[in-house]
């Protein structure tokens, strides 16, 4: 059992796991780059697409399964990690999957997730920009369907929020098991939100007095509408602790921590390199793991920045998916 659900068992009466996930993924040192930095290795949280996803799909799956959802909406940009890993889990349900996807800068990685995508029958629907995904994706004629099932990009929603929840519990038991350091501060790429609402709302829980900072990476609004902001945190860890609250209801009163969003290191854009993107990338590469531009190089970049300038521990959590599979 995963240990957000073993400590809080009662919750399994509103939520339950798939178990999907390769965990818990290990903590690896890497100080030979930036002093007493560590790296939690979340690439390796699914043999054939891994990355910080899986494990908020584990807790999506089974509201598929409960409701006979037969078709999965989503959207992202064309190289989406979610949307990649939606398709997978589509595709090994059984159930349809349509994504909106928007234009965004190519890479390796994007055309890798692209074909994977294809390769596991999503119905791709291509469209210019973030704004016009999300009009579609709010009005697709699907909307009122009961067996169709909408979730927001980066496969967030309150109920994915756990899934990282249940992660900063797995990091602490390695901690007290002594296979790293308690670290002082830990530095996640945030786009859509829920990673780090996750794991701010498990230290919370805990409590774990620790700093967990978010670095920006996707647009912090569209237009009038919010994107990347703390005030989208706190309201994923808001509705996500409503339903643990329903079997607990003393966690009503729980307060909750202010998100730390750093926007330094968005550069010119979504999944446009940058200067530090890039060297991080390469800094990866010769330790033997590989990260892309739009979302883990900036994280990283941060991350080396900050474990240079105010020491550790420090860990970076690396949300790559990290396999360049084939759909099967």
């Amino acid at each position: 059992m995963r240990p957000l659900l073993s400590r809080w068992p009662k919750l399994q009466s509103r939520i339950q796991c798939a178990e999907i996930a390769t965990l818990p993924t290990p903590v690896i040192p890497l100080g030979n780059l930036a002093g007493n930095l560590w790296m939690k290795c979340d690439q390796l949280t699914h043999p054939r697409y891994g990355g910080n996803k899986i494990r908020k799909l584990e807790f999506i799956i089974p509201q598929l399964k409960e409701k006979n959802i037969t078709r999965v909406v989503s959207l992202g940009g064309i190289g989406t990690n979610s949307g990649t890993a939606l398709s997978m889990v589509c595709h090994d349900l059984g159930i349809a999957c349509r994504l909106y996807l928007f234009e965004q800068p190519m890479s390796r990685t994007v055309e890798n997730n692209y074909k994977l995508m294809r390769g596991y029958g999503a119905e791709l629907v291509h469209v210019k920009t973030p704004i016009t995904a999300g009009l579609r994706f709010y009005l697709d004629p699907r909307r009122l369907d009961p067996r169709c099932y909408f979730v927001f990009g980066g496969c967030s929603n309150a109920v994915s929020v756990f899934g990282f929840a249940n992660a900063l519990l797995e990091l602490k038991a390695q901690v007290d098991a002594g296979e790293c350091p308690e670290p002082r501060q830990i530095v996640v790429a945030t786009g859509s939100c829920s990673t780090l609402a996750g794991l701010l709302l498990g230290a919370a829980l805990i409590p774990w007095n620790i700093r967990i900072v978010g670095i920006r990476v996707a647009a912090d609004h569209y237009g009038p509408v919010p994107g990347c902001t703390p005030g989208m945190v706190t309201q994923l860890m808001r509705d996500a602790l409503d339903i643990l609250a329903q079997s607990y209801p003393e966690c009503r009163s729980l307060p909750l921590p202010t998100p730390v969003l750093v926007d330094d290191y968005y550069g010119a854009g979504y999944g446009i390199p940058s200067p530090a993107s890039e060297h991080a990338l390469q800094q990866a590469n010769l330790q033997g793991f590989t990260l892309e531009n739009t979302y883990t190089g900036k994280a990283f970049a941060a991350a080396l920045d900050t474990a240079a300038r105010d020491g550790g521990p420090l860990l970076f959590w690396n949300t790559h998916a990290g396999v360049e599979a084939s759909a099967s």
